[in-house]
């Protein structure tokens, strides 16, 4: 025997096939006798009981929020009769869309949102004179985060802060478009090519016939400057690229790709095998928590960063110490940096890493590390004001974009108020042995830039240091 469970009580549902025949009279009677019972059961229930007799849309709102996990005891049960009980069934049935009125649950919020551009990251003391160009800039981004880069950016080009976008390939043929940035470029892009990236003494671990090298593949280590860095071993590389390919293979996710091979190439190039995570002056760390003053914790923005690790430095130089505790003081947020991470708060960031799975977008990569490093250049510019500099000296800022086995160099330049960011020429894969080589060349290329450019920079015109020894 079956039973069903409505507002006015357990209904058996033998009564219903069981239902006898009758005439239409009978039928009639049944049913009025019936509503007069019901009619009468209903006015004698209390007066704070909801009135089944009046239409659905005439009940008040609190009888319809009652809770629908009533217990048995509060349910309310008419006379036991079997017509009662057939015409309360239709009577339930007439008024049961009541239910259809529950709320859908609202989407959450996506966290992971492409950044906008960060104009409140100006410390405290700074903050009065940029108000409105804070709000301004506040009030196009806000309007215009969940639309694509493209649109972003034309909406960022109109900021008070604005930034650009330009491709690097134009300073081959025009070098009055950066010159500071020129240069290197052309370095980057010989490293591209395949030029200078594999050290000689390696010669003999390749493969005969291996495809894309010649005499100008090699290098001499004793001979070549513009790098910093241990020497990586032919085994090492010949690991990343299978450990790449793996990742192809079996559609590796953002996070594996960063874990099982991007941080690799990194520690490869950076780190001596076997040595302590503080080993050099120039260093990299995992920063996906990083974001900028005056942002939500949740805007994610690079995930790694190369740096000056400061307290290396301080056994021999004693006088760093205390620039930078009276810098960050000056600050107004404790920090060398654009970021409240407490990792970086003395180690300052040379050239920032924005990581996407393979295949993943990069236009939204270059607004991200844009968003990044237009906060960076904010920071330095006011930490510049407190010594009585700017910026003017330094000629970019360098940044890397990885998508999955690709690596892309790409930069930014400041004038005025003006960012641009210049981008984006391919270094190489890790799904090929050459192409490794000529990522872990590029890399190692900028742990120099960032001794010997990045740095003394740094220490004359934001810490008021005079620059010390030569080559750091």
């Amino acid at each position: 025997m079956t039973y069903y469970l409505s507002s006015l009580g357990f209904i058996n549902r033998s009564y219903f096939t069981t239902w006898p025949a009758a005439t239409s009279e009978e039928a009639m009677c049944r049913v009025s006798k019936c509503r007069e019972r019901i009619n009468e059961w209903l006015l004698a229930l209390p007066s704070d009981t909801l009135d089944l007799t009046k239409p659905p849309d005439t009940v008040a709102s609190p009888a319809i929020k009652t809770s629908k996990k009533r217990t048995l005891d509060e349910t309310l049960t008419p006379p036991p009769s079997l017509d009662e009980l057939h015409t309360a069934s239709h009577i339930f049935r007439m008024t049961d869309t009541s239910e259809k009125a529950t709320p859908k649950k609202r989407r959450l919020a996506d966290l992971d949102a492409t950044p906008r551009d960060p104009a409140e990251i100006l410390a405290p003391a700074d903050s009065a004179s940029q108000t409105g160009s804070i709000a301004t800039t506040s009030t196009r981004t806000s309007a215009s985060r969940k639309s694509s880069p493209t649109k972003q950016l034309m909406s960022l080009e109109l900021a008070d802060d604005p930034f650009h976008v330009a491709s690097l390939d134009i300073l081959e043929f025009d070098p009055s478009a950066a010159s500071g940035l020129r240069d290197v470029y052309l370095d980057i892009a010989a490293f591209a090519s395949g030029v200078k990236v594999i050290p000689k003494d390696h010669y003999l671990d390749l493969p005969l016939s291996f495809p894309g090298v010649s005499d100008h593949t090699f290098f001499e280590l004793d001979h070549e400057q513009r790098r910093r860095g241990p020497v990586t071993s032919y085994r090492t590389v010949e690991r990343i690229v299978k450990t790449s390919h793996f990742c192809v293979q079996e559609q590796v996710d953002e996070a594996g790709w960063g874990a099982e091979v991007h941080h690799r190439v990194l520690e490869a190039a950076l780190r001596r095998p076997g040595a302590a995570i503080r080993d050099d002056m120039v260093n990299f760390f995992h920063i996906p928590t990083a974001s900028v003053h005056g942002t939500r914790s949740g805007s994610r923005m690079v995930d790694y960063c190369m740096l000056v690790d400061c307290p290396v430095l301080f056994p021999e130089e004693p006088s760093l110490d205390d620039a930078i505790r009276r810098t960050r003081n000056l600050s107004g947020r404790d920090t060398l940096n654009h970021t409240p991470l407490f990792l970086l708060r003395d180690k300052p960031i040379s050239l920032s890493i924005e990581c996407k799975k393979r295949d993943g977008g990069l236009d939204n990569a270059d607004l991200q590390i844009s968003s990044w490093h237009a906060a960076q250049w904010r920071y330095l510019s006011m930490l510049c004001r407190k010594t009585g500099a700017d910026v003017s000296g330094l000629p970019f800022l360098p940044g890397l974009i990885v998508s999955g086995a690709e690596w892309y160099f790409v930069a930014t330049t400041r004038a005025g108020n003006k960012t641009t960011l210049w981008t984006r020429r391919c270094i190489g894969a890790t799904t090929n042995v050459v192409g490794t080589y000529q990522i872990l060349r590029t890399i190692q290329y900028f742990s120099w830039w960032t001794q010997t450019v990045y740095w003394p920079w740094f220490m004359e015109k934001v810490l008021g240091l005079v620059e010390a020894d030569e080559g750091g």
